[in-house]
């Protein structure tokens, strides 16, 4: 049982982290546009010759609305899911390596 309340915890505070790093890449908004969505990729060490910024653009094109240009972290979440499936990577290495960048790099 105790195991079970870890997990959830676990989760929820996964879920706040990405909303923290969601917000650091996104410059302080509640939107990240396709280029920001490419930093963090970039960043979090995922683009190699399998996985490039053309996959990048497709996910997010994906999880996007059809009439917007931004993305929320609703929409950021299933985009990092998208990656880990095209990838070939668990969601939550995927999930780990944005959550390690702590922010952009400049």
């Amino acid at each position: 049982k105790s195991t079970i309340k870890y997990n959830l915890f676990k989760r929820k505070m996964q879920a706040q982290d990405l909303a923290q790093i969601f917000t650091k890449f996104a410059g302080g908004c509640k939107e990240m546009d396709g280029r920001q969505f490419t930093k963090v990729m970039k960043d979090a060490g995922m683009l190699d010759k399998t996985f490039t910024t053309i996959d990048v653009d497709i996910i997010f094109a994906k999880v996007k609305d059809k009439t917007q240009r931004k993305i929320n972290v609703t929409q950021f979440e299933k985009a990092l899911d998208l990656v880990a499936i095209k990838r070939h990577d668990p969601k939550e290495k995927v999930k780990s390596a944005v959550q390690n960048t702590g922010g952009p790099k400049f």
